[in-house]
């Protein structure tokens, strides 16, 4: 992607990291670091322009990383986004340099795909696939008793059928997948999508796919290892895990994001900020339902009750596992079989890619809260007046109280004002 700005004036960065110290300082020759991006309006609208053109390739797109060509009055530089943040380079001036902006596009046009950017393990649909996964989405549409919102969206002719693999020790699946149903509104960090995707199996089962980019630390686990924990100790209420993981490259090994790996080997300038490294992991799923979806407020609250009893077996397990991350968004309903073979509305737990295991993991020395994490709207008093707060089981009841509260609010007649 190529950006163009008449001015010099309009680059969003600073060319150089110093400046000296004035003429009346005893030690002339010390340089004082200064920040890299610029204040101006200007460069602040170009800096918005550069971060919204990567969002929206990221969205649309099935990318690992992306390049951006900055070109301001004479002057240019190269951007090389992750989903960690983007590495800026320093300018120069192409009309005295232009050797540098010709190697650039020689080099790019000789890179693979893949080194371009382009996920190996997401390839364009044919024809006949984008015909099977209209077909079973239609065919999911007339049979499902709830609505699933925005799943029209999955028809958009914006965006192309794609098949995406994802891989764990027992299975390799392959989905097709068109617009995710939502989608996140960052260029960097998880820039989780998710997806109603058609099995290329011979079922062509209609399932969720998560695609996410987890953060990747060594006192955390996946979000497959987490939901593998909890089906080991037959914790209810949690979407079953049909297969899930790391999302490997052409060379066998995961991807992960570059920047962090890059910036840690530089001197860098005021201002920067310790980047997150990241992984792609994918998960899949059976569809289930927005709690917005309960027909009623007995459906509704009986959810949250089950809600309640998966955060408290949970926590009962050896590992005593936290959600850390409870919303609105992440209760859903499903329809089943209560203990006595009676059909009702499941509450179901979903996205545990926050979870931490309060008791070490086997092969883990440490306990596994390195960062706090949750929903602002949603987290207990407690951890909005204190940060350095370890969570606790009772944070996660708390943030449950003030989902179902909250959602009702909005969902149901009340006297309340």
């Amino acid at each position: 992607m190529v950006e163009f700005k008449r001015h010099t004036s309009d680059d969003p960065f600073h060319t150089r990291e110093y400046i000296l110290k004035p003429e009346n300082h005893p030690k002339k020759d010390i340089k004082i670091p200064i920040a890299f991006e610029k204040d101006s309006q200007a460069a602040r609208d170009t800096r918005g322009q550069l971060i919204i053109y990567a969002t929206e390739m990221f969205a649309h797109q099935q990318r690992t990383h992306l390049f951006q060509l900055l070109i301001c009055g004479e002057d240019a530089r190269f951007i090389c986004w992750d989903h960690s943040g983007a590495i800026v380079s320093e300018s120069f001036n192409y009309i005295e340099e232009p050797l540098l902006l010709a190697e650039f596009f020689w080099r790019h046009n000789h890179m693979s795909d893949e080194a371009k950017g382009w996920d190996p393990t997401a390839r364009l649909a044919s024809k006949t696939d984008e015909n099977v996964f209209k077909q079973s989405i239609d065919a999911f549409r007339k049979q499902e008793r709830r609505k699933l919102p925005n799943i029209e969206d999955t028809f958009s002719g914006n965006y192309p059928v794609y098949e995406m693999s994802v891989e764990d020790e027992q299975r390799d699946m392959k989905l097709l997948v068109r617009r995710p149903i939502f989608k996140s509104t960052s260029a960097v960090g998880r820039a989780t999508r998710g997806y109603i995707a058609v099995s290329q199996e011979e079922d062509h089962a209609v399932l969720f796919l998560k695609d996410t980019w987890r953060v990747n630390h060594f006192l955390l686990q996946t979000e497959t290892e987490v939901y593998k924990l909890l089906e080991k100790y037959g914790v209810p209420h949690v979407p079953r895990l049909i297969c899930g993981g790391d999302v490997k490259g052409s060379d066998g090994k995961p991807q992960t994001t570059r920047s962090v790996t890059w910036t840690s080997s530089q001197e860098l300038p005021v201002g920067y900020q310790i980047l997150r490294d990241h992984t792609h992991h994918r998960i899949v799923q059976r569809v289930a339902y927005p709690i917005e979806s309960a027909n009623n407020s007995k459906e509704y609250v009986t959810a949250f009750c089950d809600v309640v009893t998966v955060i408290e077996s949970a926590h009962e397990t050896q590992f005593k596992i936290l959600h850390r991350d409870i919303s609105l968004g992440n209760v859903m309903l499903e329809d089943g079989l209560d203990e006595r073979g009676v059909p009702r509305a499941l509450g179901l737990l979903c996205d545990w890619d926050h979870a931490n295991a309060v008791a070490a993991i086997p092969g883990q020395k440490y306990k596994n809260q390195n960062y706090r994490s949750g929903t602002w709207a949603f987290m207990s008093v407690g951890m909005l007046k204190n940060p350095m707060k370890p969570q606790e089981i009772l944070d996660d009841l708390e943030a449950t109280f003030w989902s179902m509260l909250y959602g009702a609010l909005h969902r149901f007649d009340h006297s309340g004002r």
